[in-house]
């Protein structure tokens, strides 16, 4: 929600509001700025075996010459 209009990132929406958006994944234009974030729900195993959640948030955009990679948005097909 970084991006959204009425829900960005710092914005003061009122105390206790609450909303959701709703799409179709096959109707998602994957190319759009919107959708380069992604936040995953991650389970994590520490060596002596204890066991935690989290969240991985990840945002990759610009240049990667290794990738093929030369425009701000570009992706990988």
């Amino acid at each position: 929600g970084y991006g959204h209009p009425t829900w960005g990132h710092g914005m003061y929406v009122g105390p206790n509001e609450r909303t959701h958006d709703s799409f179709v994944t096959e109707e998602v234009n994957e190319a759009e700025l919107a959708w380069q974030h992604v936040q995953h729900l991650v389970r994590a195993t520490r060596g002596d075996g204890a066991i935690g959640f989290g969240l991985l948030e990840m945002l990759i955009v610009g240049a990667h010459a290794p990738s093929g990679f030369t425009a701000y948005t570009d992706m990988r097909a």
